[in-house]
């Protein structure tokens, strides 16, 4: 029987800690199947998510405007790069 063994870089560990504490703080609520994957749901019930895959994030809504102050959110609290629609 084989055993397998993940490791993660502590920075990387810190650097996500962060990033959830700020989606989590900004309201959004995690996946309960995939960590990856935040969401939030507006009052007129409209979505937005926000799927992280190690240092790139897809964000999917709508309404391109709660895409933008999302974006504007995050590029306030982190160092980032815009590579436009996927």
């Amino acid at each position: 029987m084989s055993t397998k063994e993940v490791l993660v870089w502590p920075e990387t560990v810190s650097k996500y800690k962060r990033f959830d504490y700020f989606m989590l703080k900004i309201n959004f609520r995690r996946c309960l199947y995939a960590c990856c994957v935040y969401y939030h749901v507006f009052q007129d019930g409209m979505i937005i998510l926000l799927l992280l895959y190690v240092n790139d994030m897809l964000i999917a809504c709508q309404d391109k405007s709660r895409i933008q102050d999302l974006k504007k959110m995050l590029s306030e609290e982190f160092d980032m790069k815009d590579l436009g629609a996927a």
